[in-house]
């Protein structure tokens, strides 16, 4: 798959929308609303200490748990037609409290919501854990380096990371050796700077030396 592809599949139901039903003014969403085509109040918004995401839920129950009883005065097919007006709400509401406050209120009254974590947050997310997404590895200079494990797994397994990411010039020699250079040749490729060399963690240069 290309890349071009890969962007537009992830626009998938956005473009199905905007092509099969009425055409918008604009594809800009409303503040806080999540795209162009969702009603309120699905869609991220700011507490006292951090951001949640809010998913479709019923106005009645989002009146009580927001206390904004205005809320409540909103029908299910008004949700599109005046997010303007009912997301701002949402978003003053949320405004007054921390989130860890919010988490336990939302699910409470069982409201889909999630809290929208940093990297700091996601690294420690019981379902990011649990998958093994993040790994740390011994890095080539010896320092320890944090990647992202590939996603896909086969017959269970996800592939290991064999090799971390290198120095600029880690794997010169070793290279040009297989192309057929010789070491006199590589030597000379080096000390003229055609090509670069790493050199050790100990500081020592490159060297090609004739066996």
């Amino acid at each position: 798959m290309d890349l071009l592809s890969a962007a537009l599949d992830l626009q998938s139901e956005s473009i199905t929308c905007y092509f099969n039903g009425p055409r918008p003014v604009t594809v800009n969403q409303p503040s806080n609303i999540a795209s162009w085509y969702h009603p309120a109040p699905y869609g991220i918004y700011a507490t006292l200490d951090g951001h949640l995401a809010i998913s479709f839920s019923s106005f009645d129950k989002l009146a009580a748990v927001l206390d904004v009883p205005e809320l409540a005065s909103f029908s299910t097919e008004e949700a599109f037609a005046r997010r303007d007006q009912i997301a701002p709400l949402v978003a003053i509401a949320l405004k007054k409290r921390r989130s860890a406050e919010w988490l336990k209120a939302l699910a409470d009254a069982e409201i889909w919501h999630a809290p929208v974590n940093d990297y700091e947050a996601v690294k420690e997310d019981p379902q990011v854990q649990h998958n093994g997404s993040i790994v740390t590895i011994p890095g080539a200079t010896g320092t320890p380096i944090t990647l992202v494990r590939h996603p896909v797994r086969y017959n269970g397994e996800s592939p290991p990371i064999r090799l971390p990411p290198q120095p600029l010039g880690a794997q010169t020699e070793e290279i040009l050796r297989e192309s057929g250079y010789s070491s006199k040749e590589i030597s000379r490729l080096i000390s003229e700077r055609v090509v670069v060399c790493h050199r050790s963690v100990e500081g020592s240069e490159c060297s090609s030396k004739e066996k």
